[in-house]
């Protein structure tokens, strides 16, 4: 089932659980978001991909300078919190014209 990220305006990203079945076809309404990240109120686009080839859904977020950030997903090394044990890696610049990236 298909988890949801959000980014609040304090620039928390918070992880809402699909519980489909848990919750009788409510997937995100029962149980409280969980806070996984700090600092994306910079950001103006964030793109989910496995990018690394791990199975896992990255983050690719591109800031208001256009530079492109990878944040990699660290679900199993960081004790569930999938993007905040890493330093983001540039991965490219010149993205602020851009209005759409797809994977």
């Amino acid at each position: 089932f298909t988890d949801l990220l959000a980014v609040d305006a304090a620039g928390k990203m918070l992880l809402y659980s699909n519980n489909f079945v848990r919750d009788d076809g409510q997937p995100y309404t029962g149980s409280a978001p969980r806070e996984v990240g700090h600092g994306w109120s910079s950001t103006t686009r964030i793109i989910p991909a496995d990018v690394t080839g791990d199975g896992f859904t990255d983050l690719l977020a591109v800031d208001a300078a256009g530079k492109m950030l990878l944040y990699s997903n660290n679900f199993v090394r960081d004790d569930g919190q999938p993007y905040t044990g890493s330093t983001p890696r540039e991965v490219g610049h010149g993205w602020a014209g851009s209005t759409r990236i797809l994977t």
